[in-house]
């Protein structure tokens, strides 16, 4: 709706309850009340817009010349679940600038490419916006370089392609607040932050973590030789992540082949810049085992379930079984699993085995219970540190593979529908 020259405006008819307004006038401000706020006087009062003035330090290029600033968590955001997103192409020499911006928190930086294939912002810095203000800021310009190769861990690996996947250097956030006993709680039980996420000390946690002018994110390309050098890297305590995937081929969604973790500490700089790199050296990378492909044979395994029960596949050959990789706080297919349970498992055709973990052996049980589950579970550890879930490469859960009546693998990654389509191929109509 459209107010009037006096800025009054009416309602036809009874507004909803819990509605919101969004009022965004071209050159007076902004604002955003609920229903409660404009039931006390039905009177609005607009913040003046903000705005940003910036610079791309000389010497970096942003892809396509374009800058993208996205709000950070803050009341606004946080009450109105509001987001606000901007993409603005540079001027001449780098120069940018954003209007009508609302009061808040925002993160900016500028588009580079960190693949063959994918771009993503670098030099991310959050800036705070106040209603009514300018704010000149600088991307990049700072810091120092950090350059470092990564290589392939001991023995044969093979030429490894470092042209797919994510790769960043992130300052580290600090940890959220947790109880003494957190890592002996269960699943469950840790949901407490839930509650914890509506307390004044959750706001403070917020604050320290989104609302720091000193974080930066930055993403890098690596050259085919293993050799990366970041741009522009400020002091402080960083967490590097890469994951590598595979050349894109258009079957399907290229495959994780290995990545790195780590931590890097950039010392103080006298002046705040220096282009004399900090070396990081020989980074070695963990490399992916292969996912397992159908037509391979599924390895062997003998193990007891939680009842103690003794639990071998070769016991189940002459039927399909179907293996099931879960853990309680995230079981999406079990009620599918049940359909398939009741249709199929009374024919002797099909034998489900569930292979639980990433919780305690007595959560596993306690959910088993709770949901009336009927096949056989084994259980492979909190933390998933079990032979089983390193033969059959687990990628994550849940995880869910097919073995036919000889051993073979007849179908691997199942999921939803996929998984219901996989088993009535397999089997046909229950008999």
């Amino acid at each position: 709706m459209e107010t009037d020259a006096e800025g009054r405006f009416r309602f036809e008819g009874e507004p909803p309850e819990g509605f919101e307004l969004i009022v965004a006038a071209r050159a007076a401000g902004f604002a955003i009340v609920d229903s409660n706020e404009f039931g006390r006087n039905r009177e609005i009062r607009l913040a003046k817009w903000g705005r940003i003035e910036g610079q791309v330090a000389p010497g970096r290029e942003p892809l396509d010349n374009q800058i993208t600033m996205m709000g950070l968590p803050n009341p606004t955001w946080l009450r109105h679940k509001r987001e606000f997103h901007y993409q603005i192409r540079c001027r001449a020499e780098g120069k940018f600038t954003v209007d009508r911006v609302p009061a808040g928190w925002f993160e900016v930086g500028y588009l580079t490419k960190m693949g063959d294939i994918l771009s993503s912002l670098t030099s991310r810095t959050p800036v705070e916006v106040k209603a009514g203000a300018t704010v000149t800021m600088t991307l990049g310009g700072e810091g120092r370089p950090v350059i470092g190769r990564f290589v392939p861990p001991t023995g044969p690996s093979g030429a490894i392609y470092f042209g797919a996947g994510q790769r960043s250097l992130q300052t580290e956030r600090p940890d959220p607040p947790r109880p003494a006993n957190y890592d002996q709680m269960t699943k469950r039980e840790q949901q407490w932050s839930r509650q914890w996420r509506f307390s004044p000390a959750h706001q403070a946690y917020s604050d320290s973590v989104w609302h720091d002018p000193n974080w930066r994110g930055y993403v890098f390309r690596i050259s085919a030789d293993g050799t990366f050098r970041i741009e522009d890297v400020i002091p402080g305590k960083y967490d590097m992540s890469v994951w590598l995937e595979e050349r894109l081929t258009g079957r399907g969604p290229p495959e994780e082949i290995g990545g790195y973790n780590g931590t890097v500490e950039v010392p103080p700089i006298p002046g705040g810049r220096t282009e004399e790199p900090l070396d990081l050296g020989d980074l070695v990378l963990h490399l992916s085992a292969r996912p397992l492909e159908a037509g391979t044979v599924a390895p062997p395994f003998e193990a007891n379930d939680v009842d103690g029960r003794k639990v071998r596949l070769a016991d189940y050959r002459g039927r399909f079984v179907l293996l099931s990789f879960w853990q309680p706080v995230y079981d999406p297919e079990l009620d599918r699993l049940k359909e398939l349970y009741q249709t199929y498992a009374g024919t002797g055709r099909l034998q489900i085995i569930g292979l639980a973990g990433g919780d305690t052996l007595a959560e596993v049980r306690s959910h088993i219970q709770e949901k009336k589950i009927e096949w056989p579970q084994i259980y492979l550890g909190a933390t998933w540190d079990h032979a089983l879930a390193r033969e059959y490469r687990m990628p994550g859960n849940p995880y869910l593979l097919l073995v036919d009546p000889e051993g073979k693998l007849a179908a691997t990654r199942l999921r939803g529908e996929k998984l219901t389509q996989a088993v009535r191929a397999a089997l046909g109509p229950a008999e």
